[in-house]
């Protein structure tokens, strides 16, 4: 059996959460490998997707856009991340297999991120904000400063709130920004774009690396 995967970080927009109330999970562009070996059509095509939690059928769609953006899975897309609960953050992972004289199969899984944030850099105010003002707070349980192991060395970082400010044109809400004093041990010229923060059993954090989405492939006997 030959099973590849598809592991895609969820945003606001992917969620139903950025003003548009769309839901969809982004793949590559058309002609990308990626896409290639999950769908072979090249143009729209519907199929379905069992939930390897629960074994429950989605009916899903790929859709190719002319205009060579990134393609995208709809239709119960949006009912399989309410059904989760998935939020920003957290991952979905596409999978199909591969089997002898079989058709392929898709299947789908997630995985739910509650001891990690996911920070974006704002321009303006050269601070931060999350998607997750309120998650955040809890996130940090009160704390203004804290540890984030870099290799064997731990750095201080003391987070402050800055102000509230729209982060679109559109918005009609306001959202905190934070200063992350001592973050620049992280980099050399510029700010990070993105901070990941994960939180460790003992109450220290570590940083991870942000991505978009990851492809593996692997044969298996069974």
């Amino acid at each position: 059996m030959r099973v590849i995967s598809f592991i895609s970080q969820l945003s606001l927009t992917n969620v139903g959460k950025s003003g548009t109330n769309d839901y969809y999970l982004y793949f590559p562009k058309r002609g990308d490998e990626v896409i290639n070996a999950f769908f072979t059509k090249n143009h729209a095509e519907e199929f379905d997707v069992t939930d390897k939690e629960t074994g429950d059928k989605y009916s899903m769609k790929v859709t190719f856009p002319r205009s060579g953006a990134e393609c995208r899975i709809v239709k119960e897309f949006a009912e399989y991340v309410r059904n989760k609960a998935l939020d920003a953050g957290d991952e979905v992972i596409l999978e199909k297999r591969f089997m002898d004289g079989e058709e392929p199969q898709y299947f789908m899984d997630y995985i739910k991120y509650d001891q990690r944030m996911i920070l974006r850099y704002h321009n303006k105010t050269n601070a931060y904000y999350t998607w997750h003002p309120e998650r955040f707070e809890r996130f940090l349980s009160n704390e203004s400063s804290i540890q984030i192991k870099d290799n064997n060395v731990f750095v201080a970082i003391d987070i402050n709130y800055k102000e509230d400010v729209f982060l679109r044109s559109g918005s009609t809400k306001k959202t905190p920004v934070y200063q992350f004093e001592g973050i620049e041990h992280f980099y050399e010229d510029r700010p990070l774009k993105v901070i990941i923060l994960e939180r460790e059993e003992d109450g220290t954090f570590r940083m991870a690396k942000p991505y978009d989405w990851k492809f593996h492939e692997i044969d298996t006997e069974t």
